[in-house]
């Protein structure tokens, strides 16, 4: 049994004081020498503490390879996803940009044909004005007969 860290004699004395007889004070005693050499051969050792503190920074340094190859995988699937999401918004934007260029120009076609239908009508308002300004012309200096 190893060594105790308390006085078992004086412990006996003190219990036969306190009036346990003296057979009585001595397997108390007994019993809590074994109870606390159990304990104390329970205890974490020094070597004990340093192989757990071993194995625990061996589990750490796992778990930290593990992150990193976790957060490495993270990163290749987000770059592809963003690689994906770029590919697909030059495409929407490439449509939308012929859409605009399709408009566009449908709209410079309306636009001539209605530069041309105002010319049109510009010059057929505009035919009668000047034939009415012709005849009011040569009235005014054509010498008239009586």
């Amino acid at each position: 049994m190893p060594p105790v860290p308390f006085d078992t004699h004086a412990v006996v004395q003190q219990l036969a004081q306190a009036g346990f007889p003296a057979p009585q004070a001595e397997g108390l005693m007994l019993v809590l020498t074994q109870v606390v050499a159990s304990a104390a051969s329970a205890a974490a050792t020094p070597a004990d503490l340093t192989a757990l503190r071993t194995d625990v920074r061996s589990d750490l340094t796992a778990v930290r390879t593990e992150l990193q190859a976790d957060l490495a995988a993270v990163r290749t699937d987000l770059r592809a996803d963003l690689t994906a999401v770029r590919t697909d918004l030059k495409a929407d934007i490439a449509a939308v940009r012929a859409e605009i260029q399709e408009t566009r120009l449908g709209l410079e076609v309306k636009i001539e044909a209605l530069k041309s239908d105002l010319h049109k009508s510009f010059l057929g308002m505009m035919t009668p004005i000047y034939v009415g300004l012709l005849f009011m012309l040569i009235r005014a200096f054509w010498p008239h007969t009586p």
